[in-house]
């Protein structure tokens, strides 16, 4: 496989070729303090040499400051455009900085250098993570035929192929992917998170054989588990899949850190920041965006679907850039979010909304677009304020069977910290659920609680309403919402492209043996709701 390796050009000066060499080998091993020290030695001595500020680039992106590194990489660039490793290194930059697009223009220019299977892959990961399915395949695919036995482009494919509706050439991709010892336990939780698909039996032994094998890894155990809680619940087996999964929680959170006190703690302050701003939004100006928030599985990917079969509508999935926006802020002020709120101007507000209005220009064909990160439910005052026109949808379902799902549920690494112990999934619950309130209470003609059941009950009354709630004409399709060609990149990715069930609950198939989740939900959720 071409995989990219860093080196030093003989063209290089012989005066910084030693402090390139140098802060290269301290970035292998992880030494960010010698390779800064190595990249400002080489500026001093050349401070407009692009390998120069290349190196101080990359040391920068691994030190998390993106937008700096973007800078000194994009002059870089500019100062030599036909270097490979100086454009695969903004490229990095500026995925990591969440302008995507950007990220996908620069991918192209690397690649058009020189072919390469590592970056191929990258560029269908940053298209993936862009809702841009079918470029993600054809990058995936590129990867593949360069590089045939790279994995990660093979599961990247099965991703897509899952994404844009393609779900039983997925089923098989994760089923081949199955056959490589290495890989099985993670195909076979890629195959299950269809949500989908039927195991034969042979398939569910050898899944059990591989999480049971004491010679199975860490990692692997607690995939395999995963995987196993949802073939057992497919299978009736309800006791058997509450054990499988509670084994792959207590694995997984043995390796998070997490706080329930302090996120509560965080919580209430947002709370008291914007509720001592009592003059409301003067701008009545602005771009309408749809923000879906709420607690994951409670069936926001469905609110989303209905909606984006409406002409009007873009639907352009989890987008990671409300809390990218806030976080840089904070790292301007000094301060952690909400500390500045009571000194943001309305100028500031503005700033920033435009500043997400920028990342996502490509969903403002129609006029409004959906933002459905779930966790933006922390963030509604500031978004009201950046966003005077915005809608803000709470997706609402029965609290055992949101719970439940989120707890078997093996979420990304690094995106979800506290679903895994079932008394900090409740203290969650109940942020979740006592801020949203708050937001209801300071603006209630901009929020709406959808409950999952009562779409269940009547699909086209509650259709009327959230379409009239968002200030769209009704339009047939969206009840059509099945049927929409689209990326969603959701555990409900399968389930979304069905026709809606009246009934999907589970958690009364467990009887006493969710009783524990329960009680802790009984306990804190809903005796401490405001």
């Amino acid at each position: 496989m071409a995989m990219t390796k860093s080196a030093t050009p003989a063209g290089i000066p012989a005066n910084i070729r030693k402090f390139l060499h140098d802060g290269d080998r301290y970035l292998q091993c992880n030494d960010l303090a010698g390779a800064e020290r190595s990249a400002n030695f080489a500026m001093a001595l050349a401070a407009d040499h692009p390998r120069a500020m290349g190196l101080l680039g990359k040391v920068l992106r691994r030190r998390g400051r993106t937008t700096d590194a973007v800078a000194f990489l994009k002059d870089a660039v500019a100062r030599n455009p036909r270097d490979f490793e100086l454009r695969q290194e903004l490229a990095r930059a500026l995925a990591d900085d969440t302008q995507l697009d950007s990220a996908i223009d620069q991918y192209r220019e690397a690649l058009a250098l020189r072919p390469d299977a590592q970056l191929w892959f990258e560029l269908g990961t940053t298209c993936d993570r862009n809702s841009q399915g079918e470029d993600a395949l054809e990058a995936a695919q590129q990867a593949i035929r360069l590089a045939p036995q790279h994995m990660p482009s093979h599961f990247l494919r099965a991703r897509v192929l899952t994404t844009t509706g393609r779900i039983e050439e997925a089923a098989k991709e994760y089923r081949r992917l199955a056959r490589h010892p290495a890989q099985a336990a993670k195909a076979w939780f890629g195959l299950l998170d269809l949500k989908t698909v039927r195991l034969a039996d042979q398939e569910l032994l050898s899944i059990e054989k591989l999480e049971s094998d004491p010679r199975t890894s860490e990692t692997d155990r607690f995939v395999a588990g995963f995987a196993l809680g949802q073939a057992y619940e497919s299978a009736g087996r309800y006791p058997d899949a509450v054990r499988a999964v509670q084994r792959a929680n207590q694995l997984l959170r043995r390796n998070i850190v997490w706080s329930s006190e302090s996120h509560s703690a965080k919580i209430r302050q947002i709370a008291a920041a914007f509720t001592k701003l009592t003059e409301a939004p003067s701008d009545q100006s602005g771009f309408p965006v749809i923000f879906i928030v709420g607690l994951p599985r409670s069936g926001s990917t469905l609110v989303e679907q209905i909606l984006s079969a409406h002409s009007g509508v873009m639907g352009a999935g989890e987008l990671p850039y409300v809390d990218h926006v806030i976080v840089a802020e904070s790292h301007r002020r000094g301060q952690e979010f909400p500390s500045w709120v009571a000194d943001a101007t309305e100028d500031d507000w503005r700033r920033l909304g435009e500043s997400y209005l920028d990342r996502t220009q490509r969903w403002h064909k129609t006029g409004r677009f959906i933002d459905k990160m779930p966790s933006n439910w922390k963030y509604i005052g500031a978004l009201r304020r950046m966003f005077p026109l915005a809608r803000f949808i709470f997706t609402e379902r029965d609290l055992l069977e949101t719970c439940w799902s989120c707890h078997k549920q093996m979420f990304s690494p690094g995106c979800i910290n506290y679903s895994y112990d079932w008394v900090e999934l409740a203290h969650y619950a109940k942020d979740c659920r006592q801020l949203w309130r708050v937001w209801e209470n300071l603006h209630p003609e901009r929020c709406r609680t959808q409950s999952h059941e009562a779409l269940q009950a009547d699909l086209e009354g509650q259709v009327h309403e959230l379409l009239h709630f968002c200030g769209l004409e009704f339009e047939p399709a969206c009840l059509e919402f099945h049927d929409l060609k689209r990326v969603v990149k959701t555990a409900s990715a399968a389930q979304v492209r069905e026709p809606l069930r009246r009934n999907t609950a589970r958690a009364a198939r467990y009887g006493d043996t969710l009783g524990p989740l329960a009680i802790a939900l009984g306990n804190i959720v809903t005796s401490e709701e405001v």
